[in-house]
């Protein structure tokens, strides 16, 4: 962790449940423990965050297993207008989103962005989640793609000969 940063895992743990999949489980809808879960996270939050200039997220406004986080992140918008909150999402979102009311960057505020890995996806992430495209800051993934798409030993010269090729 760098000099500086604090990492807090404070977050109250809820039963998780999948508001995507489970047609039991309409979206307007919530269960009474995922309620007082929300209440008990924007307390939490609220407390936690009010000297913190940025909070970054894993998937907290994409799946319908962290929908109850989502709603709390909406919530508290007024109260956490100070910190920057980067939710990296590291998948492009292929579902329908007028089944996901949660996928609307308007309701988080204009101090919440999405971390996308690619400009290539990027255009995805601004229709998937109803988003402006100043809200999603691309930070590329870190991990080499030679590695990561089993380049052939001689591609991997190619590349280190002329390194630009992959830009």
């Amino acid at each position: 962790v760098p000099e500086g940063v604090e990492l807090k895992k404070v977050m109250p743990n809820i039963a998780l449940l999948d508001y995507v999949h489970n047609p039991d489980l309409p979206e307007t809808i919530l269960t009474e423990e995922h309620k007082l879960g929300i209440k008990e996270m924007e307390r939490v939050l609220i407390g936690e965050l009010k000297d913190s200039e940025i909070c970054i997220t894993h998937d907290a406004v994409f799946t319908g297993w962290n929908r109850p986080y989502a709603l709390t992140l909406q919530n508290i918008v007024q109260e956490t207008t100070h910190c920057l909150f980067l939710h990296w999402v590291h998948s492009v979102p292929n579902h329908d989103n007028t089944k996901r009311l949660w996928w609307d960057m308007k309701k988080y505020g204009k101090n919440h962005r999405l971390v996308s890995m690619t400009e290539a996806i990027k255009p995805k992430f601004v229709k998937a989640f109803r988003a402006e495209e100043e809200d999603v800051f691309v930070i590329p993934h870190i991990k080499d793609i030679r590695t990561f798409a089993d380049f052939h030993e001689d591609t991997w010269k190619i590349i280190d000969a002329a390194p630009n090729i992959m830009q």
